[in-house]
């Protein structure tokens, strides 16, 4: 019996240490998964109002909307870009998409 409440002293450490495992394993494969920017234009830009036509804006104005909209929705550089990257591919401007490359964390 002894050698059981002693299992059952140390369980809590082993279930935190379990959590803690899961949780880095988890945070390293979000961590490397690629970010689509159609995602991304989808899951938050209809949070506070209509998505709007991405041939509503050129491709130039875009590039000084997404700054603003990075701050209010509360995006990363990598978000941000890959939005970017994202508008350029649909736009048809591929060879542009590359000049928008923040590299911001």
């Amino acid at each position: 019996m002894k050698s059981f409440s002693k299992i059952l002293q140390k369980s809590p450490l082993y279930i935190s240490g379990f959590v803690w495992l899961a949780f880095n394993v988890a945070w390293a494969n979000a961590e490397s998964q690629p970010i689509n920017g159609a995602e991304v234009f989808n899951n938050n830009c209809t949070r506070c109002h209509n998505a709007r036509s991405l041939d509503e804006f050129s491709l130039e104005e875009w590039a000084v909307i997404m700054p603003h909209m990075r701050e209010k929705a509360h995006l990363t550089g990598k978000e941000t870009d890959a939005v970017m990257q994202f508008v350029a591919l649909v736009k048809n401007d591929i060879g542009e998409s590359n000049t928008f490359q923040n590299n911001q964390p």
